[in-house]
This record gives C-alpha cells, sequence and structure tokens, in this order.
C-alpha cells in the first residue's frame, strides 16, 4: 500500500520503492536475530564496509537509529497529509471538493471512464495532447495541462501502473465520499447562530424548495438583529440573483415593505455596476409595480412614507416621481400633517408641469 500511495501521490517509481521497503525490513529482522542470538558482531547488509563512505552518522551509539528516523518521518508525514487534508478539507456550499489528499484522477485528465480500453485511453491522450502541446498553445496553463494529460497517460497505459491507481485511488475516493455524504450542510447552518451562517441559511434554503424557511429565517433576523444585510456576506452578483429571488418570494407573501428594501439595494448597485443589463427593465418594472400597487392602505403607513421616500432617491423619472409625491401627500393628510401634505402635493404639481 505505501509503495502504491507515492505512486499515486508523487509518481516514484513503486519497484523501487518496494525492493528498498524490502531490503530495510531484511535487514531490521537479520539484526534482531543476530542480537537474540547474542553475536556481536555482522557483516549483512554492510556496504563500503572498509572506508565506510556513505554512511549514515551514528546517533545514541546506534548506527541504524539515523535510518529509523529517516523511515518514521516518511511513514508518518503521508498518513498526516491524508488525515488531516480529508478531514479539515470541505468544498460544499458555495464551493470548492479536493480530491482524496490531492491525488489526481487520471481517467477525468484524459476524459475517459474507469472501464476505458486500452485503445480508447491512447486516442483520447492523442486528442488531448494535440489540444493542449505548449507548441500550439505557448501558454503557461495549457503546458500545465500538457503534463498532466502526459502522466495521465503513463499511468493508465501501463496495466501495473494502472491498476496500482485504481486501488488506489478509487477505494480512498470512496471512504472520503462516504464521510462527506454523511454531512448535513442545513444541519450545519442550523446549529450556527452567527449572522454569515444565518445569511447561507437564508439563501441556501431560498435554492432548495424551502421558500416558505428562507422567508421567515430573513423576517426573523431582520427583526432579532437590526444591522444584518445579506449583502454583507455574498459577491454582489449572487446578492443581486438571490436577492432578488428572495424579493419576489416576500411579495407572493404579502411582504411589500422587506421586498421593496431588498429591490432597492439591488437597483442601487445595478446603476454603480451594469450586471443585470437586460434584465434590469424587468427588475424595475417589478419594484414600480410595488410602489404603484402593492402599499398604499396595504402597509402601515409610517412604512408607506419610508419606501416612497426611498423611491425617490431611485431615478425612476418624473412622472414616478410625480406620483410617488403625491401618495405621501395622502397620507399625511390621512396621519393629521397637513402642512406636510400641502408641501407633497405642490412639488408633485410642479413636477408634473414641467414634463
Amino acid at each position: 500500500l505505501i509503495p502504491a500511495f507515492f505512486k499515486a501521490h508523487w509518481n516514484t517509481n513503486e519497484t523501487l520503492f518496494t525492493l528498498m521497503m524490502n531490503y530495510v525490513a531484511i535487514q531490521f529482522v537479520v539484526l534482531y536475530v543476530e542480537k537474540n542470538r547474542g553475536l556481536t558482531s555482522s557483516s549483512l547488509g554492510i556496504i563500503n564496509g572498509i572506508d565506510k563512505s556513505g554512511w549514515l552518522p551514528v546517533l545514541g551509539n546506534a548506527t541504524v537509529l539515523p535510518a529509523i528516523l529517516i523511515c518514521v518521518v516518511f511513514i508518518i508525514y503521508p498518513v498526516f497529509d491524508t488525515f488531516s487534508l480529508s478531514f479539515c478539507k470541505w468544498n460544499g456550499m458555495f464551493g470548492a471538493v479536493k480530491e482524496w489528499v490531492g491525488m489526481e484522477n487520471y481517467y477525468k485528465i484524459l476524459g475517459v471512464e474507469k472501464n476505458a480500453t486500452l485503445s480508447e485511453i491512447r486516442r483520447a491522450y492523442r486528442k488531448k495532447a494535440k489540444e493542449l502541446h505548449p507548441d500550439k498553445s505557448g501558454t503557461h496553463e495549457t503546458s500545465a495541462d500538457f503534463l498532466k494529460v502526459v502522466n495521465a497517460y503513463k499511468i493508465l497505459s501501463d496495466s501495473k501502473s494502472r491498476s496500482i491507481f485504481d486501488s488506489s485511488f478509487f477505494v480512498h475516493s470512496a471512504v472520503f465520499e462516504k464521510r462527506k455524504s454523511t454531512f448535513d450542510y442545513r444541519t450545519w447552518l442550523l446549529e450556527r447562530t452567527d449572522d454569515e451562517s444565518r445569511a447561507k441559511l437564508i439563501f441556501f434554503d431560498l435554492l432548495h424548495n424551502r421558500e416558505d424557511d428562507a422567508v421567515n429565517e430573513f423576517k426573523k433576523m431582520n427583526m432579532e438583529h437590526p444591522a444584518f444585510s445579506l449583502k454583507h456576506w455574498f459577491t454582489r452578483e449572487n446578492f443581486m440573483d438571490y436577492g432578488f429571488i428572495l424579493s419576489e418570494e416576500l411579495v407572493l407573501r404579502g411582504e411589500y415593505y422587506d421586498a421593496f428594501l431588498l429591490l432597492e439595494q439591488i437597483i442601487k448597485m445595478e446603476y454603480s455596476f451594469d450586471y443585470f443589463r437586460l434584465f434590469f427593465p424587468e427588475v424595475i418594472a417589478f419594484t414600480k409595480n410595488i410602489l404603484r400597487t402593492k402599499l398604499d392602505g396595504i402597509i402601515n403607513d409610517e412604512l408607506a412614507l419610508d419606501v416612497y421616500e426611498r423611491a425617490l432617491e431611485l431615478e425612476f423619472g418624473a412622472k414616478d416621481d410625480a406620483f410617488f409625491l403625491e401618495k405621501m401627500a395622502q397620507i399625511y393628510k390621512r396621519i393629521g400633517d397637513e402642512t406636510t401634505s400641502l408641501i407633497c402635493s405642490e412639488e408633485a404639481k410642479k413636477i408634473l408641469r414641467s414634463i
């Protein structure tokens, strides 16, 4: 197993590796046998016994101690490397999963199935090599990919090397996949209370047919954590995409105020960074529909005033601004603020006259 591991991981020569391990093991057996028989000296295994050139230094009055230490290091390191990567590395939600201990999947590199015939492997190699040959592209990235293809072909075209690779890579990959499959990302998020985890839980549920849970968690976080903001935990593009989907779900459930606040952030982002492009008119139309038909007389007057004031900053146009001001005038009059109502009404009329 050790030679196979080193072959798959560092492309060492497994034959020489096995021979050297056998040689070392035999010498250890002979050493202990002779010690048990009471022999004080032996020439077995000694190379260059006359001038001792190439010998390791003596440590602790023992000539074999350095060899033991070297073997221990080379055995423990890959084991430690294996477990540290397999237990600590996870690519799950939003991400990118590292293959077992960084081993390359040679079948994947060549684009063939695990049960591919030798002729299929050769045909795939020729095709890949032609596409990625440095003389054709000359780029650093394709040169590195070309070397990977060559190495994959060397392993899979040799029956013995291929057998060793299969036994090492796929067995360990199966173990890793089994461990990974037992991990429930949503449960993990539910157990955490920090804002980042709750934000990711909202979008995770939104994209996994749990829209009600996503909306409920979003409203709960907004009520219990005034500083909570989804955009702090996602890239601009992801927030804009998922935020718009969440706003649609909020509207379906009559949560118009929260939907507008999300859309307001998205619109301002689009103004500063052209992302939605051809889709943006649909976002604007969706937002205007909320402002014109889903607020007055439906949500609290104070909240409606807040929305209309915010809408005036979104630069929808003169007619829309006049509409928002007229709605504000009606609300102010309804709550008994005649002075502010009159100001808003006059501003609305002034805008309409200027069109």
